[in-house]
């Protein structure tokens, strides 16, 4: 089994990025308990000043693990499909000029 921790942050986001303050990280760990052991590595106390007293607070708010069974990489798919869509486009694009083509040529041949 293959395993990752979703990580998120303390808070609601911190730049209005898609995803910031989420964290994926592929775990080493082989069974469920190594997994747990090892995300629990990314909690980490800290402390802060507030109304000038330092108090103890944690950067992670939450983590979920996933157990994956298999991984695919797509990037190959990923790059086909984009080719193909490019191809496309350049077909699009290649009839939508022969139509203004022969529309210019209409209009030029009742001038």
């Amino acid at each position: 089994m293959i395993y990752y921790a979703l990580i998120k942050q303390v808070g609601e986001g911190c730049d209005y990025t898609i995803g910031c303050g989420r964290n994926w990280k592929r775990l080493e760990a082989t069974t469920l308990e190594e997994a747990t052991q090892e995300a629990l590595t990314s909690v980490h106390i800290t402390d802060f000043e507030v109304s000038n007293e330092r108090q103890p607070t944690r950067e992670i708010e939450s983590i979920q693990l996933l157990a994956v069974a298999e991984e695919h990489d797509l990037s190959a798919a990923i790059e086909s499909k984009v080719q193909e869509d490019i191809q496309a486009w350049r077909e699009q694009q290649r009839a939508a000029k022969l139509e203004q083509l022969k529309q210019l040529q209409r209009e030029l041949g009742e001038g």
